[in-house]
């Protein structure tokens, strides 16, 4: 999948990408840094050679995007019917993350860059640049005047793109913030529920992790051992018994699982616990359910 994050100059792409792309785990291309790289070989002594090195940064980024099955693209699109053609060619489903913003925001934060107006104002914020390129793809539009929520851009971009690739329709919809409390109410019906299922087949819980991932679908932690004997088995670690706590947790710290909230669960009689970390403000917060 290609994320191309999208708007105009000053609207917070280049802040936005980076965090993207490292929750994703895939590689961020980026046209300014590219062009970054240009100007320090070649120079660019006046508006016209910046633009030529600016177009080229575009083809290399994009020559780069079709050598990654995923991506996090970060630039501004000028020619827009060209760019659309070219989007829609890579390799894979393309879902566009629109960067709007207020011109007045848009003004004081590229004036707060020290190099003034290099460009024209109507240059820089021309009609194209203020809305999507709006291509075949699904379009998540992120408000970037304030902070913004990013496992929610997350979940609705991976939402949206899956469902692009599958052929489902999709209808434009308000970016929602991921709800904290609706997150730990899910790991905890979800825990309790995997619990009773491990009690009816004979089983005893032990402690275990387990992920909301960014698109919000639980997912189990645990050794891969953690049900392989007959029902009435415990885990045996061997000499020097570890903290099983411990082990969850180091689990859960390394899981390859990209997620945006975490839970430890233990069974306590017909108490179960859960310890929630939220990843989107790094909050912890403990629930105790009835089983």
């Amino acid at each position: 999948m290609y994320v191309v994050v999208t708007g105009p100059p000053a609207s917070g792409k280049s802040t936005l990408a980076p965090v993207l792309a490292a929750e994703l785990g895939w590689p961020l291309l980026a046209k300014d840094t590219i062009k970054a790289g240009l100007v320090e070989s070649l120079g660019a002594e006046s508006i016209d050679e910046s633009r030529r090195l600016g177009a080229a940064a575009v083809r290399a980024l994009l020559a780069l995007a079709h050598d990654n099955d995923d991506a996090v693209l970060d630039s501004v699109w000028v020619d827009r019917e060209r760019a659309i053609a070219e989007l829609a060619a890579l390799p894979g489903q393309v879902v566009e993350v629109f960067c709007r913003c207020e011109r007045g925001v848009l003004e004081e934060r590229y004036a707060a860059r020290g190099r003034g107006l290099d460009r024209p104002a109507d240059d820089l914020w021309h009609e194209g640049s203020l809305r999507p390129l709006g291509g075949p793809w699904p379009v998540v539009e992120v408000k970037t005047d304030g902070p913004v929520e990013r496992f929610g851009v997350l979940e609705r971009l991976l939402v949206d793109g899956d469902a692009a690739a599958k052929g489902t329709s999709h209808s434009p919809r308000p970016l929602d913030p991921i709800d904290l409390q609706g997150d730990a109410v899910m790991l905890a019906a979800v825990a309790s529920s995997w619990v009773r299922t491990l009690r009816r087949g004979g089983h005893t819980p032990q402690p275990f992790g387990i992920v909301l991932t960014l698109q919000g679908v639980p997912e189990m932690v645990a050794p891969v051992n953690w049900l392989s004997g007959p029902a009435d088995w415990t885990m045996s670690w061997g000499e020097g018994e570890p903290d099983e706590l411990a082990w969850v947790r180091d689990a859960l710290d390394t899981t390859a699982v990209r997620h945006r909230a975490a839970a430890i669960v233990t069974v306590d009689g017909d108490v179960l616990r859960l310890q929630v970390r939220h990843r989107a403000d790094d909050s912890v917060e403990t629930l105790e359910v009835a089983l």
